[in-house]
């Protein structure tokens, strides 16, 4: 007796459908990283926070001064959704330096793509604590001059 095409096909679709599922919750649940408050690390996740939650003047507080960035730097900035997670972080004398992973997927009903990044943060130690300094990366892309 041979199995016909359309249960083998609907068996398919079922294992990878439980297979989606099964990813979807045990990445729901992963722990979020929890770092040392007012370490470099703990400013840029801070700061991209900040971002998403549209608290504009709190994000601006992460960022140097030098910098001269404003809320018009941070107009389309949390648009997007995305995961962050942190790869690596070296801290030399009064400078440190915060490199993340940026994973973002399409949102359509048809578009299931993900794609991932590495975005480095450059932090400088200041009287008032750790700030980013360099041109800042996503979700920023820079301070324009204005």
């Amino acid at each position: 007796m041979t199995a016909r095409p359309e249960r083998v096909l609907a068996l398919v679709v079922g294992l990878v459908l439980a297979v989606a599922v099964a990813a979807a919750v045990v990445a729901a649940n992963r722990p979020t990283t929890t770092v040392e408050p007012g370490t470099p690390e703990a400013v840029v996740q801070d700061f991209l926070t900040a971002v998403v939650d549209g608290d504009r003047e709190a994000a601006l507080s992460y960022l140097d001064p030098e910098l001269n960035c404003d809320e018009r730097a941070l107009e389309h900035a949390g648009d997007e959704q995305a995961r962050v997670t942190l790869l690596e972080s070296e801290v030399d004398g009064d400078e440190a330096r915060v490199v993340v992973s940026v994973s973002q997927g399409s949102s359509g009903p048809f578009e299931t793509g993900e794609y991932s990044r590495e975005e480095t943060y450059r932090l400088l130690r200041t009287e008032d604590g750790w700030r980013i300094s360099d041109d800042v990366g996503w979700p920023v892309y820079g301070c324009p001059r204005w």
